[in-house]
């Protein structure tokens, strides 16, 4: 069988997680590879909330990707 590239989208909260979780029951862990854009985030502890304790996911700064790309950082 040839490999199959298969890319999950939403929003925050719609289920990406909860769908792929699914999916991987119906295959040996061999047989699949996930990679997560939540593996990118700081840790939830690490997230800034704001005053009623709601964590926005969506600020650049959330992302471990921001602090790599960013032109700040080069030098």
């Amino acid at each position: 069988m040839k490999p199959l590239i298969i890319g999950i989208t939403g929003g925050s909260g719609s289920g990406k997680t909860t769908f792929i979780k699914q999916l991987r029951e119906r295959f040996e862990e061999k047989d699949i590879c996930v990679i997560s854009q939540d593996d990118y985030y700081f840790p939830r502890e690490m997230q800034v909330t704001d005053d009623k304790g709601v964590t926005n996911f969506d600020r650049p700064k959330s992302c471990l990707l921001y602090t790599s790309a960013s032109p700040r950082d080069r030098g």
